[in-house]
């Protein structure tokens, strides 16, 4: 339980610095805040579907930089589903953490 903790706080941390990367390359109005309940995906966030594409893909190669090597966090069926993953960073941590890291 302890790793798990561990774990999904690295994991967390990567997805602010892919965050952070996503800010310094955006204009004010679509940029995201660190925090759990950042909206990624639905009407309240500030990412089309591009943006969401992109910013996932930086938190994918952080992760297999720094966590393990084989791991695909995009499925697009999962894009259709507001309420999933991609709604929010603690949602996306989460099924991060579930892909067995």
């Amino acid at each position: 339980m302890q790793e798990e903790l561990y774990l999904k706080k690295k994991i967390i941390k990567l997805i602010y610095e892919a965050i952070d990367e996503h800010n310094s390359l955006n204009p004010e109005t679509l940029r995201l805040e660190k925090s759990p309940e950042t909206i990624l995906l639905g009407i309240n966030g500030n990412l089309d579907s591009l943006g969401l594409i992109n910013l996932l893909l930086e938190i994918e190669t952080k992760i297999k930089e720094n966590i393990k090597n084989d791991l695909s966090i995009i499925d697009e069926l999962l894009l259709l589903d507001e309420n999933g993953p991609y709604k929010n960073i603690d949602n996306l941590s989460k099924y991060i953490l579930s892909k067995n890291i």
